[in-house]
């Protein structure tokens, strides 16, 4: 009786501290989260490194290039990015500076819109092309709601930048101590959930690394892709739009927002076959990637339908934002194995009296 209630009372200690210590790092969690899913896609990475070095360095120093790769990896297109846009920036303002002294005239395809066109385009005109009148619409704008929002979106990237920082400190340690927590975590998983808990695990971790393959070599193929169309039809920016369209292209349903409105920055600009090319272009690029190539990566490596995968996709980004991405598809995986482990189970009905 005194050792039932000892191990009654152990448990229940070992979950409180449990969810004590999911309260003091629930601010970390984000980081450490992104950091557990790099490092589980990046393993081979890791061991391939490992094979390289002596013995005696066989942690430190594939730790060390890892980091540093991925870091590199993240920051890079971030970097580029912010110089990108400090360049657009100043030309933004040598364009305003010349709206304010020769006014903004309505640009031709407005006049060629039909039925609308000619009253829209004398209204602009009368607004917007006479010099000075864009300045006099600015004074109009409320400044409290744009340091508002400077505000807010300061604080918004100054986020993320922790963010980042403390992902990358937590896959160091990752890399560093990453065959003895495995090894830990089996013995504990083991012990709570028997024998099965290792094929949850491992599947869980196929899950990861097929997803992480499916969805980003998939859209690094996309924006390579949009990248050539983009060069091809000379859009401005070419190399970040690919980005970008690479990136959401890991998002359902959001990489169509990116070159429809290049689409329909080309029909302004009076390219109509431009717009209509790119938009059939696009359009094919993704039914192909969306409906063959992803499918085949994820669900074959995963071994979970592709409409498991995809709804896990949705309801993770809906619960957790980015990282859901990758957590609600692993999530399930671990469901489905552990269905799979309870169907495959012999029944024994009851003998009947």
């Amino acid at each position: 009786m005194e050792d039932r209630f000892q191990e009654t009372a152990r448990r229940i200690s070992v979950l409180l501290l449990l969810l004590f210590a999911f309260w003091i790092l629930k601010s970390f969690l984000a980081s450490i989260a992104w950091a557990l899913v790099i490092a589980i896609a990046t393993w081979p990475v890791f061991q391939f490194f490992q094979r390289l070095v002596p013995l005696r360095f066989r942690r430190s120093v594939p730790a060390f290039i890892c980091t540093a790769l991925v870091t590199l990896l993240l920051l890079g297109p971030l970097v580029y990015a912010a110089t990108d846009v400090a360049q657009d920036v100043q030309t933004v303002a040598r364009w305003m500076e010349e709206v304010q002294r020769k006014g903004w005239p309505a640009p031709a395809w407005v006049e060629h819109i039909p039925w609308l066109g000619p009253a829209l385009a004398a209204r602009w005109n009368a607004a917007l092309g006479v010099p000075g009148s864009v300045l006099r619409y600015l004074r109009d704008v409320d400044s409290g709601i744009i340091l508002k929002w400077t505000r807010v979106v300061g604080l918004e990237v100054l986020r993320r930048v922790v963010v980042l920082a403390l992902t990358v400190l937590v896959l160091f340690f990752l890399y560093w101590h990453g065959e003895s927590l495995t090894q830990d975590a089996t013995v504990a998983a083991r012990r709570l959930l028997g024998p099965p808990a290792e094929r949850y695990i491992e599947h869980s971790i196929a899950a990861v690394r097929s997803i992480v393959n499916g969805l980003l070599m998939v859209s690094l193929g996309e924006g390579v892709l949009f990248g050539i169309a983009y060069s091809w039809l000379h859009v401005p920016n070419a190399v970040l739009l690919s980005g970008l369209t690479g990136f959401l292209g890991m998002i359902p349903f959001a990489a169509p927002i990116v070159f429809g409105g290049v689409s329909l920055y080309l029909l302004a600009q009076d390219r109509s076959v431009a717009a209509l090319v790119l938009l059939g272009y696009g359009s094919l690029i993704l039914f192909v990637a969306d409906h063959f190539v992803r499918p085949a990566l994820i669900s074959g490596s995963a071994r979970m339908p592709f409409l498991l995968v995809f709804l896990g996709i949705l309801g993770g980004l809906e619960a957790f934002g980015l990282l859901g991405l990758f957590l609600g598809p692993t999530v399930l995986a671990a469901l489905l194995t552990a269905w799979r482990e309870l169907v495959e189970v012999p029944y024994d009905p009851p003998t009947r009296l």
